[in-house]
């Protein structure tokens, strides 16, 4: 089982914003799982009032897949907040690996204000699971990322 971080047991960090969680939870919430230890990379990342060459934060993330849209935070900021018949959903590549959840995509392919490549990888021995209700949803997803 994914041990939750510190900062989630303690401060609940790595939670879904109350927002966010109670409308998934009357979407028909079908995956939730918080405190995911997890890495966030930005390179070459901008965004209106930020410029970041490279940088590499630890953080505690959650993950929420519910009958309409899919959610992965960090810190409860949305990192990915996207409806399940999305097109950019493709953009975005998904990857379970023996480390855990990677998702990596191109920042414009989100949102034309930001720029650059992110990448997330969360900690957790579920991330098949979260393949697995995104393809039970009949949710289209790009192996090989943007």
């Amino acid at each position: 089982m994914t041990r939750q971080t510190l900062g989630h047991r303690l401060f609940r960090w790595g939670s879904l914003p109350a927002g966010v969680a109670n409308r998934m939870r009357g979407e028909g919430l079908s995956f939730a799982q918080e405190g995911i230890p997890a890495t966030l990379t930005l390179r070459g990342y901008r965004a209106p009032g930020r410029a970041i060459g490279w940088k590499r934060q630890l953080g505690s993330a959650a993950v929420a897949v519910s009958r309409e849209r899919i959610v992965v935070s960090i810190y409860r900021r949305p990192i990915v907040e996207l409806p399940l018949d999305d097109p950019r959903l493709l953009k975005i590549s998904w990857r379970s690996t023996h480390r855990g959840l990677e998702i990596a995509f191109r920042a414009q392919d989100l949102d034309p204000e930001r720029a650059g490549r992110v990448n997330l990888l969360l900690r957790t021995e579920r991330s098949q699971e979260v393949l697995d209700w995104l393809a039970a949803l009949r949710v289209p997803l790009s192996k090989q990322g943007g």
